[in-house]
């Protein structure tokens, strides 16, 4: 049998069709058709049912789902228990994080990490979602959150401090930031404890004698910090966004305990592998180090 294959076909029952599994795989529509016809062909069954909707699981396709999907852990297992027997500092690491750490935090410290490890590439990737990293997504997470779960192996580096900012014009023309107008916090920002407390200032500011202030929604912190130097709202941001920028000043200082912590996370079988001790250590300093 073709076990490659089965990789193929959980992409499909995973993601209801041939073009999202293609993007998934990074492969052509035709390679995944391709595969499953010669499972199905090399089975003696139809897996899927093809319609408008896309492509759902026939009953043989449901009834060997699970053990497919147990055999793909099995067999990351195995690769991540190889991995972290490596104990050479070489080859790539997979960090993954978001926008903002990569370009404010990581960034600066890149040249550094390329002079001490010459023989390590990073491959950085910024996602909304958080990477499966037992999955093997990524082999590194740069993680901010004050629950990351125990799935993973790691430490606390540091904790994001929060202020509330806007550019001179905006402080001077309003009497009461908590007046308006007001930037908030989109998705994942919105889950933040920092942001619920900057919405629970707004609402018990007094408005008898205003109009409501307008709200805009951005999903990066980067983007909330140009919009709010621009001129358009009041912003609660990381301190070590907002405390730097010349263009903007704080107003009012979130409370400690609405901060979030930052969390440098790996997987349990490999983090014993060089290159991956290397790399958690390395993040471990660069969050440590910084003014958050």
């Amino acid at each position: 049998m073709d076990w490659d294959a089965l990789r193929f076909f959980l992409r499909v029952a995973r993601d209801g069709g041939l073009s999202p599994a293609a993007r998934t795989l990074g492969v052509n529509h035709a390679t995944v058709l391709r595969r499953i016809r010669a499972l199905e062909a090399e089975l003696g069954v139809r897996l899927f049912d093809k319609s408008v909707g896309g492509y759902t699981l026939t009953p043989a396709g449901e009834s060997i789902t699970d053990n497919i999907a147990r055999m793909e852990q099995e067999a990351d297992a195995a690769i991540l228990r190889i991995q972290g027997l490596d104990l050479q500092l070489r080859g790539e690491v997979r960090i993954t994080t978001v926008d903002t750490l990569a370009d404010r935090l990581l960034a600066p410290a890149l040249p550094g990490f390329r002079a001490d490890y010459p023989g390590l590439r990073l491959q950085i990737a910024t996602l909304d979602a958080q990477a499966n990293l037992s999955r093997r997504e990524a082999d590194v997470a740069l993680r901010p959150s004050n629950d990351p779960g125990d799935t993973m192996v790691g430490r606390r580096a540091g904790r994001m401090r929060f202020k509330v900012y806007g550019p001179p014009a905006l402080i001077e023309g309003v009497e009461d930031w908590r007046l308006g107008p007001h930037l908030r916090g989109a998705d994942r920002l919105a889950n933040l404890a920092a942001d619920r407390w900057f919405s629970k200032e707004i609402a018990g500011a007094d408005k008898e004698d205003s109009q409501p202030a307008p709200v805009i929604e951005a999903t990066s912190f980067l983007t909330m910090a140009e919009i709010c130097a621009a001129g358009a709202g009041f912003a609660c941001l990381p301190a070590f966004i907002g405390d730097p920028d010349p263009r903007l000043a704080a107003v009012a200082t979130a409370p400690e305990t609405v901060g979030t912590d930052l969390w440098v996370l790996t997987h349990r079988e490999i983090r014993r592998a060089a290159r991956i001790k290397a790399v958690t250590g390395w993040l471990t300093k660069v969050v440590s180090d910084a003014p958050l």
